[in-house]
């Protein structure tokens, strides 16, 4: 990091995942606090970048970022110096190691709020997101789980994996050795969805700041399997895939800042995307899959619960 770079024009609150966890629904509800800044990207994905890391897909798909540079990065944050928490929830920071540390490298006060979900859910949730963002290349998730190591060896969904991902508790004993124990909260999906209230109540006490009345909507980023040609057209050409490097896009990158880029997708693109119109809902993870899948986890699952202190016993339910 520049020495002349202030902490207070970087962020000091990370959400590093994970992935299909929650995490759209706690930033959008942080987002409320006067005392936490959420910038418009809620996912600037910047230090992939600053570790030569880069975020690919089956498709062909490589998202690039408007916010890979350090000047791009810092303008997020830019006139929030008097907020307390300036947060960035990038879910691609979550899995490896050599990001981990850069982060700390770069934001060593920051402190870190981990969403979890079931793995073998999440898992599915992801596949079935990536299948809606058109990245995903093949139909069926237990043929995407037997490719999963031979993308990963071919440098392909290296930062998010379906099955590797839900291995938590080596990445979170690491944010926790990097950052500090009391400095790394996990929250469970189970209660963002049972009990939002409790989980926003120990989300400020966490950051030390007072509580406030929380207006709850639903998750807007819920999974659907788009099925209509022209809506599959449109989230083609609205990703950052190389694919669709088109003269339009080019222009528009000329003509438009990258924050209001971004704007445009989240508040006209995302809704699009996420909405019923042309899609359906996936089918349910068939409980032969489920069973076959969820041992691998069991040692893990173990282990987290112990450094968590949270019972986890429920996610080992075949």
């Amino acid at each position: 990091m520049p020495k002349n770079v202030d902490q207070k024009s970087l962020p000091n609150l990370i959400m590093p995942g994970v992935q299909k966890s929650g995490t759209t629904y706690l930033a959008n509800l942080m987002q409320q606090h006067p005392d936490i800044f959420v910038p418009k990207i809620k996912e600037p994905t910047h230090f992939i970048y600053r570790c030569n890391e880069e975020l690919n897909y089956p498709s062909g798909d490589v998202i690039k970022s408007a916010f890979s540079s350090e000047g791009a990065y810092n303008s997020l944050f830019e006139g929030q110096n008097e907020v307390k928490w300036r947060l960035d929830a990038s879910t691609s920071y979550f899995y490896k190691s050599n990001i981990r540390k850069k982060i700390h490298e770069v934001c060593p006060n920051a402190k870190i709020i981990i969403a979890l979900r079931d793995p073998v859910g999440r898992a599915y949730s992801a596949f079935n997101y990536h299948k809606q963002l058109t990245f995903e290349s093949v139909e069926d998730f237990d043929e995407a789980i037997s490719l999963e190591q031979e993308r990963i060896d071919k440098n392909v969904m290296a930062l998010t994996p379906y099955i590797k991902t839900g291995f938590y508790f080596s990445p979170i004993q690491e944010w926790m050795d990097l950052f500090g124990r009391e400095n790394v909260h996990v929250v469970l999906f189970d209660d963002i969805r049972d009990n939002i209230d409790k989980c926003m109540l120990e989300i400020c006490e966490f950051l030390e700041i007072d509580p406030i009345h929380f207006e709850f909507e639903s998750d807007s980023n819920t999974s659907v399997i788009t099925k209509s040609r022209f809506k599959k057209w449109v989230i083609n050409r609205s990703t950052s895939g190389k694919s669709y490097d088109t003269p339009l896009r080019r222009m528009a990158r000329q003509l438009l800042g990258p924050e209001l880029r971004a704007h445009i997708r989240a508040k006209v693109i995302r809704p699009f995307v996420y909405s019923k119109s042309g899609s359906e809902k996936p089918k349910k993870l068939s409980d032969e899959l489920k069973a076959s899948l969820t041992p691998q986890y069991q040692a893990d699952i173990e282990a987290l619960s112990e450094l968590i202190g949270r019972d986890l016993s429920h996610w080992l339910i075949k």
